[in-house]
C-alpha cells in the first residue's frame, strides 16, 4: 500500500520504491542514566564525523532518540529521552561497535 497525499481535493498515491536516499546513519551503542535513576542502553544516532558528547554540547536539540533501547520498563523499543533529565551518558568503546545503515 502507498501512502496517499492530497493535493486540491485530487487523490494521488505516491510511490515509494521510486524515492532515493542519501542520509547514512551511523549508531553508536550508549548506556544513559536519567535523573529519576533508570539506566538505558541502546544506540544513538551519530553524523558520520560527529561525536557522542556533540549530541549534548553541540546540538540544541532538546532529546536524544535511543533505538534499540533496554531498560527495566522493557526492550527494543525507540525513546525519546529528554537531555535536562540525564545525569550522564557511558559510550561503550569496544572497536567495531558502530553500525552504519543507508
Amino acid at each position: 500500500m502507498f501512502p496517499v497525499i492530497y493535493l486540491k481535493g485530487e487523490v494521488k498515491q505516491l510511490d515509494t520504491t521510486t524515492l532515493e536516499t542519501s542520509y547514512k546513519v551511523k549508531y553508536k551503542q550508549v548506556t544513559i542514566k536519567t535523573s529519576d535513576g533508570a539506566i538505558i542502553q541502546g544506540k544513538i544516532n551519530l553524523s558520520l564525523n560527529e561525536r557522542v558528547s556533540d549530541i549534548f554540547t553541540k546540538s540544541e536539540a532538546p532529546f536524544v532518540v535511543m533505538i534499540n533501547a533496554f531498560s527495566k520498563e522493557g526492550e527494543g523499543k525507540t525513546l525519546f529521552i529528554n537531555k535536562r533529565h540525564i545525569i550522564w551518558v557511558e559510550p561503550e568503546e569496544n572497536v567495531g561497535n558502530e553500525n552504519y545503515e543507508s
